[in-house]
């Protein structure tokens, strides 16, 4: 697993064996990026379920201004934090543990984000309750675009404040693009 473009395009990231974290694929990645054109460029990034960064990580090297990581397992933030040291983005980049599975809390932020990524375990109707909360706590600007992904057999119904605009298919897996 690698960047795939941007100033760290090409650059490996660390990923843990087995098989509870499942970062997203290259060929996925490049699809998201693709999509999201410009739209990443100084963008403040917050980075759900992130397992080892590479979606944010990822939107780091195509011009994101900053990015949020947010996970619960121990070895995914060791993994996120030696991916930051390697590519040298510690300046623009944060860690948050917190258990996602139980919501996002009274979680907010000084700066609402413009982009965020969510690669929940899949079969838990996460991406739901994930795109509610950000709204609800207000971690959201106006107009932000969340990127999804989850696996075929999940059908996932948008809150009514996020509007689906696009939705792919790779194999077994669905990205969903929604804009607030």
């Amino acid at each position: 697993m690698r960047i795939i473009g941007g100033q760290c395009k090409g650059r490996k990231l660390f990923a843990p064996h087995g098989m509870r974290v499942r970062p997203t694929s290259d060929r996925v990645r490049e699809s998201v990026f693709g999509i999201l054109g410009d739209r990443v460029i100084g963008a403040r990034v917050l980075d759900l379920f992130a397992g080892v960064g590479a979606l944010g990580l990822e939107a780091l090297s195509r011009g994101a201004e900053t990015a949020v990581f947010v996970d619960n397992h121990p070895d995914s933030l060791a993994a996120i934090r030696r991916n930051i040291q390697t590519l040298g983005l510690e300046t623009s980049t944060r860690l948050v543990r917190r258990d996602l599975m139980r919501g996002l809390g009274n979680w907010t932020e000084e700066t609402p984000f413009d982009l965020v990524f969510l690669d929940p375990p899949y079969g838990k109707k996460l991406v739901e309750r994930a795109l509610t909360g950000v709204l609800r706590v207000g971690l959201v600007a106006s107009g932000a675009w969340a990127v999804a992904e989850f696996a075929t057999r999940d059908e996932v119904i948008p809150p009514d404040d996020w509007t689906l605009t696009d939705r792919r298919q790779y194999g077994g897996t669905v990205v969903a693009f929604f804009e607030a």
